[in-house]
């Protein structure tokens, strides 16, 4: 399963044109210190040269053990991995391949129901005192997501890549932020069948015995702009032993709006 896990990686980096140098540069792996108050975490920023046939390409998985988590608003946020590095990059500059210096952040985040969610947060979701990243790139580990099914949550894992100039020096400190999790649709012309599918794994939604009439109306839009049609939701049932229907009504309307508000923030720094 790693020999299938290692071959799909490298075509996937073959594919977007991410050729990685011979040498690479990332963090030891150390026993960490966490105060939840807090949300720090506690290293040492230690860097070893590694080379190529060392490298370990498998992306984080749910249920790894975490560096460091963090649970808000019932949704779980955990840091699995923090590497330094330095990757030849296609497109970076004007010159064509050129090395960068990559921070990769693996992340494992639990899922609401087993529509595809995204755990987002704003441009500069990684900074220290001297420096702030300005975007970044994402791999999900498709393959090994838990999927909801109604009677658990699930959890999928995503690697973040900040990239920046070999000549920046980066620091500890290091402040990770993230926003929100949101439901990524497919913007089609039946948004209910998602809809519909998203209350039928949703756990809190099955606990309250919560059913829906779900209608789609079409936008007018032409493709590519915006959705082709909205779901107009409407609750149809609920256990009324377990909630008024006010509380379903509400929690209806929560779990439709497809967002997750956090902020979840990780802040490492050495020990030294």
């Amino acid at each position: 399963m790693k020999k299938i896990k290692l071959i799909i990686c490298l075509y996937l980096l073959i594919c977007c044109g991410s050729i990685l140098a011979s040498d690479l540069v990332f963090a030891d792996s150390l026993d960490l210190q966490y105060d939840p108050t807090e949300g720090e975490v506690m290293r040492e920023w230690l860097l070893a040269t590694s080379s190529e046939s060392d490298l370990d390409l498998t992306l984080a998985n749910p249920g790894d053990k975490a560096l460091v988590e963090q649970t808000v608003n019932g949704y779980t946020v955990r840091i699995i991995n923090l590497k330094r590095s330095i990757e030849r990059k296609f497109g970076y500059s004007e010159n064509g391949a050129t090395d960068v210096q990559v921070i990769s952040v693996d992340v494992c985040y639990t899922t609401p129901d087993s529509i595809e969610w995204l755990l987002d947060g704003p441009p500069d979701m990684l900074r220290t005192d001297s420096i702030v990243s300005q975007g970044w790139e994402e791999k999900f580990n498709y393959w090994d997501e838990k999927k909801a099914d109604g009677k658990e949550i699930g959890e999928k894992c995503v690697r973040y890549m900040f990239n920046f100039d070999l000549e920046t020096k980066i620091d500890p400190p290091i402040t990770i932020e993230f926003s929100e999790l949101k439901v990524s649709t497919s913007g089609g012309y039946y948004p209910c069948r998602e809809m519909k599918e998203r209350f039928e794994t949703n756990p809190r939604a099955r606990e309250a015995g919560i059913t829906i009439h779900c209608t789609d109306i079409p936008t007018g839009v032409p493709d590519g702009m915006e959705p082709l049609a909205i779901a107009s939701v409407h609750l149809d049932g609920y256990d009324e032993s377990r909630l008024t229907k006010q509380e379903a009504h509400a929690l209806m309307l929560e779990i439709e709006s497809g967002v997750i508000y956090g902020p979840w923030i990780f802040r490492i720094h050495p020990t030294n």
